[in-house]
């Protein structure tokens, strides 16, 4: 449905607020049966505070419209891939983009450890979290 969002536009207060109405919209026109949202590793400072105030508000959208709403963490990811050999962000992108040969144009090159992640790895995060779910639950 969607792959995220990096930008909030407003206050970083008002964040979770701003992700919910961006998320409602496209729950409104999708109407999906099920959100899948990656739970984000609790020892992070990252997942503290904002994260944990969007997730929770994502999820409350969902009830309000009887979607089921789950959550997977980076383990359950990365176990569903291992299944394909593929250890690294850079080979699940890569194995992302034969699945859906319609997103191989967005794969960024190999990330070099002192480069910053591409912008549209995200694309590719939310397709893994998509693959891993339905994977782990057919």
């Amino acid at each position: 449905m969607d792959w995220g969002i990096r930008t909030y536009g407003k206050q970083e207060a008002d964040a979770p607020s701003a992700c919910c109405a961006k998320v409602a919209t496209l729950l409104e026109l999708y109407s999906p049966a099920v959100m899948v949202i990656r739970r984000r590793n609790p020892a992070l400072k990252q997942s503290r505070g904002t994260v944990r105030a969007i997730a929770a508000k994502l999820a409350g959208e969902a009830r309000q419209r009887s979607i089921s709403c789950r959550f997977m963490t980076a383990d359950e990811v990365r176990r569903f891939f291992a299944r394909y050999e593929c250890t690294t962000k850079d080979a699940v992108a890569s194995r992302i983009a034969e699945w859906f040969p319609d997103l191989a144009w967005k794969l960024p090159p190999p990330r070099k450890f002192y480069d910053p992640e591409s912008y549209n790895m995200a694309v590719f995060d939310a397709a893994a979290t998509a693959m891993a779910f339905i994977g782990t639950n057919d």
